[in-house]
């Protein structure tokens, strides 16, 4: 009787728990359908990652928490005298020479139109520690000042008889060694050059001043390297971070093509967001003077943040040929290097210096086989940028560039009358920055918040769908029951009473 009286009782509420249980297995899979935990994840994004005086996180974007290591790796000539007689040269890498560079914004200027002016300023601070040699190491290196007149008193077309008077001047001075020696901090940041010594004295004469100091990053530190303009996201958080302007242009003046002097992506601290493994990305670097191509490479993961890994397209600095989007790059038009290379003379006053990945990565085997003592490597040589995908914020990056000095005979200069011709590796430089812990750690909690409301959701569905499987069996056994011929009983027959 127990028995039957529960079974009876079963069914009591069977069909609103049915009803409880449809709606609740509905909101749960309209939660995952709606991707309504994301998109909570997506709003604290925007609220932190839009760029404004009142944003949380305004502060550390004026003033970023994570240094950024310079990393700078000097090539030592062994063997100059040998060079100037015609021989391969023989270079070995010493490094690398690490400084702290702190990059705060500053200048910074919001406008209606949803765009941001900044600078960013490098201040420099040398880290013995993390060196792998002393500021005042001794080192030979290739003479840019050198190689940069010759090859103008090549393309002046003035007669032989004036070049060579001018030539016997730059000798007379002082300007006449092909390779020469000085500390490793020189030739960072800066040497007294004879032939810029003798520029200066001329224009005292006429009331004015030339720099005499030369070196690749003379007056870089406590110095910007132009004006941005980006979007601030208020607009379409989508485009936050996007460069709209550098120093004011929408187009740079220095390549063949508007689409090699457009100003495209970021500045390289952070994505737009919401990046996606099969899409392109870009970056704008000064220190080339064009934008940079970017594509997925694998997934990885910063201080327990999942992040996806971009770096420098394998066709960036591919011959045009190769890849015809890079003739743009050809200056003049019919000037075109072989992979691995291009030249920065547009923007750098005409001097022959060509740009490269480290030791000529993803280069052409002449510029590698050009010198002995360069071994290319990707893992140690590529760029990448290690991307957190819903913000666009970069938790990890190594930013890196080669600079070359191309050396050719010249009849005017003693030693280099019988060099030969080929790109002498002067240095390179990688960028390394990771994010720092506490940041990480905001990151990380976003992130178990997601997981958490994946699983809330998941488990509504779950326990819901038990709910509604447990009182639909309810209501289905007790319309069976109902379904039974009720004068089954009546089929026994009666015993006759005697």
């Amino acid at each position: 009787m127990a028995g039957e009286t529960g079974r009876k009782n079963c069914p009591k509420g069977a069909v609103a728990c049915c009803a409880i249980g449809v709606i609740g297995v509905a909101l749960g899979i309209v939660s995952q359908v709606k991707q309504l935990p994301q998109k909570v994840v997506d709003s604290e994004f925007r609220r932190h990652i839009t760029i404004s005086l009142d944003s949380p996180v305004y502060d550390v974007w004026i003033l970023p928490p994570t240094p950024i290591y310079m990393k700078y790796y000097l090539f030592n000539v062994t063997n100059g005298d040998d060079v100037i007689k015609g021989e391969k040269a023989i270079v070995e890498e010493v490094g690398p020479y690490t400084y702290k560079m702190m990059v705060p914004r500053y200048d910074v200027a919001f406008y209606s139109n949803s765009t941001v002016a900044f600078r960013f300023n490098h201040t420099l601070i040398f880290e013995p520690d993390l060196s792998s040699g002393r500021e005042d190491d001794l080192l030979y290196h290739a003479n840019m000042p050198l190689a940069t007149v010759a090859a103008m008193m090549e393309s002046m077309g003035l007669p032989d008889k004036q070049t060579a008077a001018f030539a016997k001047l730059v000798e007379f001075i002082g300007e006449r060694n092909l390779f020469e020696q000085h500390t490793a901090k020189q030739i960072l940041f800066g040497y007294e050059d004879p032939f810029f010594e003798m520029l200066n004295d001329i224009f005292k004469l006429f009331g004015m001043s030339y720099d005499p100091i030369f070196a690749p990053f003379h007056g870089f530190n406590n110095t910007d390297d132009g004006l941005y303009l980006s979007q601030t996201g208020k607009a379409d958080y989508t485009m936050t971070n996007e460069l709209e302007r550098w120093n004011g242009m929408k187009l740079l003046p220095y390549w063949s093509t508007d689409n090699a002097n457009m100003i495209n992506g970021t500045d390289g601290s952070f994505f737009r967001p919401y990046v996606k493994r099969d899409e392109v990305r870009y970056m704008f670097f000064s220190d080339m003077c064009r934008s940079l191509k970017l594509t997925y490479e694998k997934d990885t993961t910063v201080k327990g943040v999942d992040t996806l890994r971009f770096h420098f397209a394998d066709d960036l600095l591919a011959n045009a040929t190769v890849q015809p989007e890079n003739a743009g790059f050809c200056v003049p038009p019919d000037n075109c290097y072989d992979s691995g290379v291009m030249t920065s003379a547009p923007c750098k006053d005409g001097a022959p210096v060509l740009l490269s990945l480290p030791h000529f990565y993803n280069a052409a085997p002449q510029y590698i086989n050009g010198v002995d003592g360069v071994h290319p490597d990707k893992d140690l040589h590529d760029s990448v940028f290690d991307v957190e995908p819903t913000s666009g914020v970069v938790f990890y990056s190594s930013r890196s560039l080669q600079i070359n000095l191309q050396v050719k005979p010249s009849k005017y200069i003693t030693q280099m009358r019988h060099v030969r011709t080929f790109l002498c590796p002067a240095m390179w430089l990688a960028g390394v920055a990771t994010m720092d812990d506490h940041t990480s750690a905001q990151f990380r909690g976003i992130m178990k918040i997601t997981k958490f409301m994946n699983v809330v959701s998941y488990l509504t569905i779950g326990i819901f769908l038990v709910v509604l499987v447990v009182s639909s069996a309810c209501v289905w056994r007790k319309s069976r029951r109902g379904s039974r011929n009720p004068d089954r009983e009546r089929l026994i027959p009666e015993v006759e009473k005697t």
